[in-house]
């Protein structure tokens, strides 16, 4: 049987057997507590999927690899703009998601919270990412190669854009290769005044 036709097996019974499919799937992944239902349906267009169930992004993606493949390759970094290539095994990634999770704890980030990523294309925003959903903070990221007065509106989601809703509480940012504090930063501060919404906190990273 070809690749092409496995996959085109894999996909329908993706579709016929939902909820059997996407339950073998789901023991694929570490869960602290079991759903009991795969996929809630009951008012559609509105989908609630593996209801009851509880799991972390970012120990799935990090912390679950250690125990077996603590040293393979798990992010490999590449810049053709400063020619630099570095690669993080699991147990790297490990530890600069855990540093990132305590300068944003030092912050006061806390699950709930609301995080705005202003990064360019660094392994630093992935360790931000991973950090966020380490902590349960809900994050947006905001391309640090926009100028700083396009990330108010950026960093809304349309359902913010409606009701007007606070900005993020914190905003973590980085020009590389550089790091800096961004507390009272003329390139970023003014921006989160121009929203109306007040001055948001600013981590170091």
């Amino acid at each position: 049987m070809s690749t092409l036709q496995n996959y085109a097996d894999f996909h329908r019974r993706s579709i016929e057997e939902r909820d059997a499919f996407w339950s073998e799937q789901a023991q694929l992944i570490d869960w602290k507590q079991p759903f009991s239902r795969v996929c809630n349906y009951d008012k559609p267009p509105f989908a609630r999927w593996f209801e009851g169930g509880l799991t972390n992004l970012c120990h799935n993606a990090v912390d679950r690899h250690l125990k077996d493949r603590a040293d393979q390759n798990a992010l490999i970094f590449v810049s053709t703009e400063t020619d630099m290539e570095r690669v993080y095994s699991f147990r790297e990634l490990h530890a600069e998601v855990q540093r990132m999770a305590a300068v944003l704890k030092a912050q006061g980030v806390n699950k709930g919270d609301r995080v705005l990523i202003y990064m360019p294309m660094v392994a630093e925003a992935a360790f931000a990412m991973l950090a966020c959903a380490r902590i349960g903070a809900i994050h947006s990221v905001v391309f640090g190669g926009f100028a700083s007065h396009s990330w108010p509106a950026g960093s809304k989601t349309p359902r913010q854009l409606r009701s007007s809703a606070r900005m993020p509480a914190r905003v973590v940012a980085r020009w590389f290769p550089t790091s800096r504090c961004l507390t009272g930063d003329p390139a970023v501060e003014p921006q989160a005044r121009q929203s109306g919404h007040g001055r948001p906190g600013f981590g170091r990273v």
